[in-house]
């Protein structure tokens, strides 16, 4: 009786001890989705871009720079001017207009997550990996709209939580997606976060990506890319939310 007293004892541990990783897992998702709504109004006044074509290969051939200006007009619209070379904003264009995207934005559709049981120093801030699947309108994550196209689109990634604060540091994706305008994409990021005085902020995304798109002629023309955004100067813009 007492050896199998121990085996009950044990299995009812062993029970208590997955259910509560399971409850601290869910916790922490849910403690980082909640810093991120109360900061999802936070808009970066300027987004600074360096924007390079690659070989396909990883080397950089080109390197240009451009701007994006964020602001709000008189009756309370997010405004956006663009001001850099029209082949940049012909390929940056057709996937952001200089805003962060992560698994907490509105919008998101199907999401499932769990923890990995992987970590690692981001910024000196020990965080916890959550693998993440989600589906989205592609209008919402391409220009952070609130028209939606009606095509949906898949993303996967990874999510790095703060294990002690449990606000996100770290965001990668990656997701593909065709029209007949722009033609194929495919892009990987990496976002980096920041949370201090209360506010959740992005500081940097580095996007690599491969577009093939049809020329007036009918031909094919491929653009590998490597796309550095950097964050700057936020302020709360009431008739955005991401």
């Amino acid at each position: 009786m007492s050896i199998a007293g121990k085996k009950i004892i044990g299995i009812i541990m062993v029970i208590v001890c997955i259910g509560s990783a399971s409850l601290f897992a869910d916790s922490l998702w849910r403690i980082a989705d909640e810093i991120a709504q109360e900061s999802s109004s936070l808009i970066p006044a300027m987004t600074e871009i360096t924007y390079g074509e690659t070989n396909g290969f990883g080397v950089q051939m080109t390197e240009e720079e451009a701007v994006i200006l964020h602001g709000e007009n008189r009756i309370g619209s997010l405004t956006v001017r663009e001001f850099g070379e029209d082949d940049v904003f012909a390929v940056i264009g057709t996937f952001t207009e200089g805003l962060a995207f992560s698994p907490f934005a509105e919008g998101v559709e199907e999401l499932e997550y769990e923890q990995t049981g992987e970590s690692e120093l981001v910024g000196g801030v020990r965080a916890v990996e959550y693998a993440f699947d989600l589906v989205i309108d592609e209008a919402l994550i391409t220009y952070g709209s609130f028209v939606e196209s009606g095509n949906d689109i898949e993303i996967e990634g990874s999510v790095w939580i703060a294990a002690d604060e449990g606000y996100a540091v770290k965001v990668e994706l990656a997701y593909s997606r065709y029209d007949n305008y722009t033609g194929s994409l495919a892009i990987t990021q990496e976002t980096l976060f920041k949370y201090e005085d209360d506010q959740w902020l992005p500081l940097k995304t580095l996007t690599k990506g491969k577009q093939v798109f049809t020329r007036p002629d009918k031909t094919e023309k491929r653009i590998d890319f490597i796309l550095t955004e950097a964050y700057a100067k936020f302020f709360e813009a009431e008739s955005y939310a991401r």
